[in-house]
């Protein structure tokens, strides 16, 4: 049962990089009130684009620290399975934390956690879709296990339905200042979110692939080769959109024009999620269902957020003022009953 302890740690750091992001990212000023606009000190806000690179670039230098010093050979082989699909999540997993970052520019977290819970579904069910072919290769034997039922499917809808109440719009909160949420259903926060979703789960499923015994020892690579491959590869797609794509080549510019707060919470918020990717690696290691490890660490991660971004905003107005708290309290319970049921069932 080891696992647990290490899902629930990497619970916690999720949850404290998601609301330091609630006050480090925000809309760039194209809907802004006039007033708000010209209070740039008031608006200290990094684009999705902006916090990317600058996590990328600390991802980059903790993950070759991991390579370093984590005390085995450094896999460097292009025949090795595990290390090609090292290699590719770092695209996946940029493509998870750009859209995560652009959903942030108008979403509060509290909104788009829950809506990331609908990566556990996910899991579950590309595990279920690759089961009948886990013999056609190596990389596909850890799903050999994956299996869905009548339980999942309620799961499943239990949690979809929990997901989706915190962005769902209605009147009342229609007037809400810029720096809530614009919920207009299937806005670009709540496409980024899906989207990010989706890349969760497929990164999800190359660490389990990667770091299966199921491999063979020539293809299996460890958690912390993991890691820090991944994120080095990461960084290198970023340096190229950064000399190749206009808005990352803008934001990279822009960056000395932002305060030193602001860019010291966005490195400890890459330190916090860089812990919690190592971390969760180890539990998904540990545990041959990755569908139940990731549901125990997403129905932790939206429990504290929604703890710590109501405790610091009443107590530092700290991230960004939590509303409509009754419909996201019950989005938890839904949630974290859905993922209960869908771990116990496993």
């Amino acid at each position: 049962m080891m696992w647990v302890f290490w899902a629930c740690g990497a619970a916690s750091l999720d949850a404290i990089s998601d609301t330091i992001s609630d006050e480090v990212v925000g809309d760039q000023g194209e809907h802004l009130p006039p007033a708000k606009k010209n209070a740039s000190s008031a608006h200290d806000k990094l684009s999705g684009e902006q916090d990317v690179i600058v996590s990328c670039i600390l991802a980059a230098v903790l993950g070759g620290i991991l390579l370093l010093s984590c005390g085995e050979e450094i896999v460097f082989d292009m025949h090795s399975n595990g290390f090609l699909i090292a290699l590719a999540s770092g695209g996946v997993y940029l493509a998870a934390i750009l859209c995560v970052m652009k959903a942030f520019e108008t979403l509060p977290s509290t909104v788009l956690v829950p809506l990331l819970q609908m990566t556990t579904p996910l899991v579950e069910i590309l595990g279920w879709v690759l089961s009948p072919f886990h013999s056609y290769h190596p990389v596909l034997a850890p799903f050999e296990t994956s299996a869905m039922n009548q339980r999942d499917v309620i799961s499943f809808c239990i949690i979809f339905v929990g997901s989706c109440l915190p962005w769902f719009p209605t009147k009342a909160t229609a007037q809400n200042d810029l720096f809530e949420c614009k919920r207009d259903v299937l806005g670009a926060g709540v496409k980024y979110g899906i989207g990010s979703a989706v890349a969760y789960a497929l990164h999800t499923m190359m660490i389990s692939c990667a770091t299966s015994p199921t491999m063979g020892p020539h293809h299996m690579i460890s958690t912390a080769q993991f890691v820090g491959w991944s994120n080095i590869s990461a960084f290198a797609i970023v340096a190229c959109l950064v000399f190749a794509e206009p808005s990352f080549r803008r934001g990279f510019t822009n960056l000395r024009l932002h305060s030193t707060k602001i860019i010291g919470l966005c490195a400890i918020s890459e330190v916090s999620n860089f812990f919690a990717v190592l971390v969760f690696s180890v539990s998904i290691s540990m545990y041959p269902n990755e569908g139940v490890v990731e549901a125990s660490r997403m129905g932790l991660v939206q429990i504290e957020n929604f703890v710590f971004t109501i405790m610091l905003y009443k107590f530092f107005r700290f991230g960004r003022r939590p509303d409509r708290i009754g419909i996201k309290f019950l989005s938890c319970v839904l949630v974290c009953s859905g993922l209960y049921h869908s771990a116990s069932s496993a």
